[in-house]
């Protein structure tokens, strides 16, 4: 029977390191008595990505050092993993344009999801998924918040184009 202890540098790591440990006793019988269950992940596509620093190998019960998994007799070599957790929370619509952040699905380019399906959009964006954003144009168009596009065809110049190119 093996254990698996998982450790992490901070709360805002993406990196985990795994040691696999051998345990000295079958724990499912007395005294320890432990119950030996699957776990499993819910198949869902709001996960978040980590890596895992692991080993082939496995901590040894009387040695205490790094040994071959059996029947293994390979020596253990250090691996890295890319490992899923289910997220908390997200926000099912996103929160204004891509995911910026692979390791957490809570960050977009306008916005953060902060609980279940709420947004905290960036400044010049709003609405629910933060899916509009802050145009103070008179006659134009903004690609980037309150940044105005005028088109000269139509006759507007100006910082919020209100100012007409001819003044018949």
């Amino acid at each position: 029977m093996f254990s698996r202890v998982i450790f992490m540098d901070s709360v805002q790591s993406t990196t985990q390191v795994e040691l696999t440990n051998q345990a000295k006793r079958p724990l499912n019988n007395p005294p320890f008595s432990h119950k030996v269950v699957n776990y499993t992940i819910p198949v869902t596509p709001y996960v978040n990505k980590y890596y895992l620093n692991t080993s082939t190998g496995c901590v040894g019960a009387y040695s205490q050092k790094l040994i071959p998994i059996p029947p293994s007799t390979d020596p253990p070599r250090p691996i890295v993993k890319i490992d899923y957790a289910v997220a908390p929370f997200y926000c099912e619509l996103g929160c204004g344009g891509n995911n910026t952040n692979e390791f957490d699905i809570t960050q977009y380019q306008f916005g953060i999801c902060q609980a279940q399906d709420i947004c905290l959009c960036n400044p010049g964006y709003y609405g629910d998924q933060c899916q509009f954003l802050t145009c103070s144009c008179v006659h134009g168009y903004c690609d980037i918040p309150n940044v105005c596009i005028c088109q000269p065809a139509d006759g507007w110049t100006g910082a919020r184009c209100e100012t007409p190119l001819c003044t018949k």
